[in-house]
């Protein structure tokens, strides 16, 4: 499980590290993405921590 944070309009927030893993599940299944690298808030990066 990749750990994440969802948005409205299908837009979410992964760790830097998952990218190549969820941007190959996209390309697979042949579903459009954009990419931003954001610097999300103390709340959000404790919920994209992993154990």
């Amino acid at each position: 499980m990749i750990p994440s944070i969802r948005y409205e309009d299908g837009d979410f927030m992964i760790p830097e590290r998952k990218k190549n893993k969820v941007i190959n599940f996209l390309e697979k299944n042949n579903a459009y993405y954009r990419l931003w690298r954001i610097i999300p808030i103390q709340d959000e990066l404790k919920r994209l921590k992993t154990n």
